[in-house]
C-alpha cells in the first residue's frame, strides 16, 4: 500500500470525525425521522422534531467517538501493517528479481563459456582423432611393410637354411673324404714305417692306433659308422702286423709301390687341403650371413616392437582421448540438466506467480461478490422501508450517496443523480434512514462510511 493511500485514508477519517460533529446538532434535535406528508403541489412538509434527553445524547455521543477511535486505530494500525507488508513484498519482489537476474545472467554467461569450451575441446578433439587416424594409417602401413619385409627375410633365412644346410652336408661329405684319404695316407705312411723296422711300425702302428682312437672319440658325432672302421682299421692293422713277418721280404718291392702311393698321397692331400680352405672361407662367409640375417631378425623384431609400443600409445591415447570426451559429454549434460533444473524453478515460479495472480483475481473476484452482495443487503433493506409516492411514475430510479456510522447508522443520504421527480427522490432518502442501522457485511474490511448505489424499485 503506497503513501498516498494511507493520506486517502487518514483524510477520509478526518472527514468522517467532521461529519461526526455535523451530527450532534441533528442528534440533539431528534433520533427518529418520520417520512412527511406531502401535498399534491409537490413541495415537502417539515420535518417535526422530538426533544429528546441529553444524558442519552452524551452517552450516544461518546460511544459513537469510543467507536470512532477504535476503528480509527484498529483502520491505522491495519494500514501500516499493510504498508509494511506490501513494502516487504516489494522489496522481497525486487530482491528476488535481482537474483532471478543474476542467476540467469550467470547461467547465460556459463552456458555460452561452457558452449564455447565444448567447440573447443570437440574441435581439438576432432584434429586429434584425425592426426591419430592418419599416424594410425601410418603405422599399419609401416607394420605392413615390416611384415612384407619380414616374409622376404624369412623367405631369405630358409633360403640360407638350406643353403647352409647343403654346405654342411657338402662339407660333411668332404670331410669324409678328407678322412678316408687320411686314414688311406696313415696307413700308406704306417705301411712304410712297418717296412723301416718292425718295432718302429708297430709303435706307429699303436700311436695311429691311439690317434685313431681318439680322433673316433672326439668325433662323437660320427658314431657307430666311425667307430666300426676304427675297430676294422685295428682289426686290419693287427693282421698286418701279423703278416709283417712275411711282407718283410716284400719290402724292396713294396716301398717303390709306396713311394709312388706317397706320392699320389701327397698331391691328394694337397687338393684336399685346398677344398678345405675352400669350404672354411664359404662356412665363414654362411655365418657372416647368418650373422647378418640374424641382425636383420632383430631389427625386424625391434621395429615390431617399437610399432606394437607405439600402437599401445595410440590405443592409450584413444582411450585417453575417450575418456576426455565422456567427461565432456558428462559436463555437458551435468551443464543441460542445471539449464533444465533453472528452466524448471523458474516455470515452477512463473506458475507460482501466475497461481498468486489467479489467487489474487479469485479474492478481488470475491471481494467484488461480497461487495455486491453487501451493497445488495442495503438495497433490500432500503426496499422493504421504502413506500412509493402516489404521484410518481412507474420506472424512475436514482443514485444516492449514504454516509454511515461504524455500527451502520446513517448519517446523511445525497441524491448524485435524482430521477426527475423530488418525491421519488425524498421517498428513497426517507426509505434510506428508516432502514438505519444498515446491514453490516460479513467480512468487516468491506465495510465502507460512503456507500453510493442506484435505487430501482424494480429490481
Amino acid at each position: 500500500m503506497s503513501a498516498r493511500t494511507v493520506r486517502e485514508k487518514l483524510v477520509a477519517g478526518a472527514l468522517a470525525v467532521v461529519v461526526h460533529v455535523g451530527l450532534l446538532a441533528i442528534l440533539l434535535v431528534s433520533l427518529d425521522w418520520k417520512a412527511p406528508a406531502i401535498d399534491a403541489g409537490g413541495e415537502a412538509a417539515p420535518i417535526e422534531a422530538v426533544v429528546v434527553d441529553e444524558t442519552r445524547v452524551a452517552a450516544e455521543i461518546e460511544r459513537i467517538r469510543e467507536q470512532e477511535r477504535t476503528v480509527k486505530e484498529a483502520e491505522r494500525e491495519r494500514v501500516e501493517k499493510l504498508a509494511r507488508e506490501a513494502e516487504e513484498a516489494t522489496q522481497q519482489r525486487l530482491d528476488e528479481q535481482r537474483r532471478l537476474a543474476d542467476l540467469q545472467r550467470q547461467l547465460a554467461e556459463a552456458r555460452l563459456q561452457h558452449e564455447a569450451e565444448l567447440r573447443n575441446r570437440e574441435q581439438l578433439e576432432a584434429e586429434r582423432l584425425a592426426e591419430l587416424k592418419q599416424r594410425q594409417e601410418e603405422q599399419a602401413a609401416q607394420v605392413e611393410q615390416l611384415r612384407v619385409r619380414e616374409r622376404q627375410l624369412e623367405a631369405e633365412r630358409q633360403a640360407e637354411e638350406t643353403r647352409l644346410r647343403e654346405a654342411a652336408e657338402q662339407r660333411q661329405r668332404e670331410a669324409e673324404r678328407q678322412r678316408v684319404a687320411r686314414e688311406e695316407r696313415e696307413r700308406l705312411e704306417a705301411e712304410q714305417q712297418r717296412l723301416e723296422a718292425e718295432k718302429q711300425r708297430a709303435e706307429a702302428d699303436r700311436a695311429r692306433i691311439e690317434e685313431e682312437r681318439r680322433v673316433a672319440e672326439e668325433r662323437a658325432r660320427r658314431a657307430d659308422e666311425e667307430r666300426k672302421v676304427a675297430e676294422e682299421e685295428k682289426r686290419r692293422a693287427e693282421a698286418e702286423r701279423q703278416q709283417a713277418e712275411a711282407q718283410r721280404r716284400q719290402a724292396e718291392a713294396e716301398k717303390q709301390r709306396v713311394d709312388a702311393e706317397r706320392a699320389k698321397a701327397e698331391a691328394e692331400r694337397q687338393r684336399a687341403e685346398a677344398e678345405r680352405e675352400r669350404i672354411e672361407r664359404e662356412r665363414r662367409a654362411a655365418e657372416e650371413q647368418k650373422r647378418i640375417a640374424e641382425q636383420e631378425r632383430q631389427r625386424i623384431e625391434e621395429q615390431k616392437r617399437v610399432a606394437e609400443e607405439q600402437k599401445r600409445k595410440l590405443e592409450e591415447e584413444r582411450r585417453v582421448a575417450d575418456e576426455k570426451r565422456r567427461e565432456a559429454e558428462k559436463a555437458r549434460q551435468r551443464a543441460e540438466d542445471e539449464r533444465q533444473r533453472k528452466e524448471a524453478e523458474l516455470a515452477l515460479q512463473e506458475a507460482l506467480a501466475a497461481e498468486q495472480r489467479e489467487l489474487d483475481k479469485a479474492r478481488s473476484d470475491l471481494r467484488g461478490r461480497q461487495l455486491a452482495e453487501y451493497v445488495g443487503q442495503i438495497k433490500a433493506s432500503v426496499q422493504r422501508n421504502w413506500k412509493r409516492p402516489p404521484s410518481s411514475a412507474r420506472g424512475l430510479k436514482c443514485t444516492v450517496l449514504v454516509v454511515q456510522l461504524p455500527g451502520g447508522e446513517v448519517a446523511k443520504v445525497e441524491v448524485v443523480e435524482s430521477s426527475g421527480n423530488r418525491l421519488f427522490d425524498r421517498s428513497v432518502q426517507e426509505a434510506i434512514f428508516r432502514s438505519s442501522p444498515l446491514p453490516l457485511p460479513r467480512d468487516p474490511s468491506l465495510f465502507s462510511r460512503e456507500i453510493q448505489f442506484e435505487f430501482d424499485p424494480r429490481d
